[in-house]
């Protein structure tokens, strides 16, 4: 594991390229949205505090809530809340997968097609007390120069909205 207090002095910078290019040709029209799982900064017992009620949203707008786990993230989780469950070995971004968003918290595959990403990370912000882990994730993915085309809603209004 990495010791986050020995890289507390890392900060971001916008010169790191994350997947470029990976916008081109971008279609909104599927009614999937995918969350990606991970449970390498916040348990999945956390997340799940927010994640079932995102799910509902999307259930409710009529979307397919599809769901793919890190490779590492061995803690289980209800699949019942999911209409499909991909494979955890495979990345994300050679699954070639139609979907309008992925939804996650800081996996770097946000950074892939990021016009089509939704972080949760203000929801949580809001809602938990933060650790240097969560802070240093955080720092890291706005590292990236396409990090702004990523979507943080601040609530669950905000995320609803964006489905629409």
């Amino acid at each position: 594991n990495l010791n986050h207090k020995k890289y507390n002095f890392i900060r971001y910078s916008n010169k790191a390229h994350g997947f470029k290019g990976s916008e081109k040709n971008l279609s909104q029209t599927s009614n999937v949205i995918v969350f990606l799982l991970g449970n390498d900064v916040l348990t999945i017992k956390e997340q799940f505090q927010f994640y079932t009620e995102l799910i509902k949203i999307c259930k409710k707008l009529g979307y397919k809530v599809v769901c793919k786990s890190h490779p590492r993230c061995d803690v289980k989780y209800d699949l019942n809340l999911f209409d499909e469950d991909l494979d955890p070995q495979i990345p994300f971004e050679v699954l070639n997968i139609e979907y309008k968003f992925k939804v996650s918290l800081f996996t770097t595959s946000l950074i892939f097609e990021p016009s089509k990403s939704i972080s949760i990370e203000n929801i949580l912000r809001k809602n938990l007390v933060v650790d240097k882990r969560f802070n240093l994730r955080s720092r890291f993915l706005r590292g990236f120069e396409n990090f702004d085309k990523i979507k943080l809603p601040e609530d669950y209004s905000g995320f609803k909205k964006l489905l629409k």
